[in-house]
């Protein structure tokens, strides 16, 4: 999926959410910063500029290639 991103000349920054936090009785979840951002606590997400997200490798994979970036001309 991120291969995709770069491939499409998407820029983005990779957060992990939750890595090594333990779930347990009175807690958030295992990634509360997630689920406020996307509303869920399933990973792969990709947060869009505009704030929504998108889940799922493969939806991600599909984004990536069919809103790819226009290419910027250089001054000759």
């Amino acid at each position: 999926m991120q291969e995709a991103l770069r491939e499409n000349g998407h820029d983005f920054e990779k957060i992990v959410y939750g890595k090594g936090r333990p779930f347990g009785l009175f807690t958030t979840g295992r990634r509360p910063e997630l689920k406020q951002m996307s509303g869920q606590e399933k990973l792969p997400v990709l947060q869009l500029p505009d704030g929504s997200t998108i889940s799922g490798s493969a939806n991600m994979i599909a984004w990536a290639s069919e809103h790819a970036p226009e290419p910027t001309h250089s001054a000759p």
